[in-house]
């Protein structure tokens, strides 16, 4: 029988979903902080990109900042819809929840985006990690609080605070984004299933997992 399946389908709706100006201007975004980063990237640049003007800029995201944030979530919402999305098809839970928190992990790490501004301005990723960006943290909380309701619902993993558990997941992980030097092997899969069966899966399971 194969695994539940991982409710995504939240993740990239909100109510401007159907505006495709906004998503013209958001993908301009991403484009020019890909480009020169955040911190050099002007409204006036993205507007231009888009190919729109920067009073239409300005009536869907009134501040820079806003802006920023709304591309910055966009892209964590994908990347979120890319990790969820095979994840039914494993059937045990164990081997689900490792293949979890491994995926996530390497998302964060290696997401193009968030890899591009370590780049260019690290001092702006990590204040966005650490007071800036709760919305950011906030999403991984509430996709790993669902993840774990469901399983625990289903009788597949033992009663806890949910919502705690999946708190200290995504702050573990999101420091990553922050900070990706470790000694954590961060660029060996098969490694980083291990510590992360042995280290981080006990925060849900009370218990280490042993990993093929």
């Amino acid at each position: 029988m194969p695994g539940p399946d991982v409710a995504t389908e939240n993740l990239t709706g909100d109510a401007a979903a159907e505006d495709p100006t906004r998503d013209r201007i958001l993908d301009a975004a991403l484009e020019q902080f890909m480009a020169i980063g955040i911190r050099r990237a002007s409204v006036g640049d993205i507007a231009k990109r888009a190919g729109v003007g920067r009073m239409t800029v300005y009536r869907r995201f009134p501040q820079r900042d806003e802006l920023i944030t709304a591309a910055v979530m966009r892209e964590a919402r994908r990347e979120l819809e890319e990790i969820g999305r095979p994840l039914g098809a494993i059937e045990d839970p164990d081997e689900r929840l490792v293949e979890l928190l491994v995926r996530t992990i390497r998302a964060v790490v290696a997401q193009p985006l968030l890899a591009r501004l370590r780049e260019t301005e690290p001092e702006d990723v990590a204040l966005r990690v650490t007071s800036g960006s709760e919305p950011l943290v906030t999403l991984g909380r509430d996709f790993m609080q669902t993840y774990l309701e469901g399983e625990i619902a289903a009788g597949r993993m033992r009663e806890q605070d949910a919502a705690t558990s999946a708190e200290l997941l995504a702050r573990i992980t999101f420091s990553l984004f922050a900070a990706p030097d470790s000694v954590l092997p961060l660029d060996d899969e098969a490694a980083l299933r291990t510590v992360v069966g042995a280290h981080l899966a006990p925060i849900v399971t009370g218990r280490p997992i042993t990993t093929a």
